[in-house]
């Protein structure tokens, strides 16, 4: 069926853009869309996960020094700031997977695009093609701006880690504390850009599902 071969067109490619997976022909059909979109299921869990991430580094960011052992608050703090370290390096190699594999994904589309054999079939694809290309750019421009965000939040909240670990002391903490709500300022923005990342995500998982919608519930 044509809404197959273009599904088997269509969907191998954001494997390879999101989760740098590489391109080929193997896996035709359902089954290669189904890892595709596992692919971008783990990519989203990543964004969820990170989110929850961001809350926790700002929470003890701000708990250092709310109890007597100043040391185990800033190992705390310590903690959630690699962790969130982890996420911003992983949106950063993913969002540069996809600017690197553009180039690889257009040859494969042509390749694969070329054995329809009717104009109508080529005229589906090439529309099909241009949807997918619409919402690849939205995915590429919103990691690029989560991305953005990311890098001035991780290098306030390091700023005050070195600010806490060179005097962690009463006065210390309560000097640290303008950088603190300066780096909690930037969180906001770091949760936003990572939510509008995700529904872009949710979207093209829903488009790529070899599963129907469940029916609505009667009323």
């Amino acid at each position: 069926m044509i809404t197959s071969g273009l599904r088997s067109v269509v969907r191998p490619s954001l494997v390879a853009l999101l989760v740098a997976l590489p391109l080929g022909c193997a896996n035709q059909g359902p089954a290669r869309i189904d890892a595709t979109t596992a692919g971008m299921s783990d990519t989203r869990e990543m964004l969820l996960k990170g989110d929850g991430q961001v809350d926790a580094l700002v929470a003890a960011a701000k708990a250092v020094g709310t109890n007597g052992d100043y040391k185990k608050g800033l190992e705390a703090f310590t903690a959630a700031l690699d962790k969130v370290k982890g996420t911003a390096a992983t949106v950063t190699s993913r969002w540069e997977s996809m600017k690197g594999k553009s180039a690889e994904y257009a040859k494969a589309w042509q390749e694969e695009a070329a054995t329809l054999t009717s104009n109508e079939a080529r005229d589906i694809a090439q529309a099909r093609q241009r949807d997918f290309n619409s919402r690849l750019v939205a995915v590429q421009s919103a990691f690029g701006e989560l991305k953005g965000a990311y890098d001035p939040f991780v290098a306030q909240m390091n700023d005050v880690r070195v600010l806490l670990a060179n005097d962690l002391t009463a006065g210390g903490i309560a000097a640290a504390a303008p950088a603190i709500k300066k780096a909690e300022a930037s969180a906001s923005n770091v949760r936003a850009k990572a939510a509008n990342a995700e529904k872009l995500l949710a979207d093209m998982i829903s488009s790529g599902s070899t599963k129907a919608a469940p029916a609505p519930a009667a009323k």
